[in-house]
């Protein structure tokens, strides 16, 4: 069965800003190729299509409201910066999970950072 995912793209030119990156990012959805051509979904001018690549991929979590970025800069891009990692394309993710608790909700992601050493 076909799915579609939420998901998010970080600009690179968003993420390579000097001095200070902005990390501006967009939430769309998404289907592998032969997913769409199965479902007959159209080609605009929004779409992307990403050619295959060597990512880093990893999973992270967020909490309240306003922390996506903050905890993916902490949990993810930081430790990688401090390998000697440098992120070279758009970085993609989408949710995986999200839970709701008496003390809040939190979200699960899973993100794909085209990065070489």
């Amino acid at each position: 069965m076909p799915s579609i995912k939420a998901t998010f793209l970080i600009p690179y030119q968003s993420i390579c800003q000097t001095p200070t990156p902005t990390f501006d990012y967009y939430w769309g959805y998404a289907a592998s190729i032969s997913q769409a051509k199965e479902m007959d979904l159209k080609v605009t001018s929004d779409t992307r299509v990403f050619a295959p690549t060597d990512c880093i991929s990893t999973v992270f979590t967020a909490g309240g409201e306003h922390t996506f970025i903050p905890c993916m800069i902490e949990g993810v891009l930081t430790p990688l910066w401090e390998k000697g990692y440098i992120i070279n394309r758009d970085i993609m993710g989408e949710i995986i999970a999200r839970a709701h608790k008496p003390e809040g909700f939190k979200r699960y992601f899973e993100v794909w950072i085209p990065a070489f050493k």
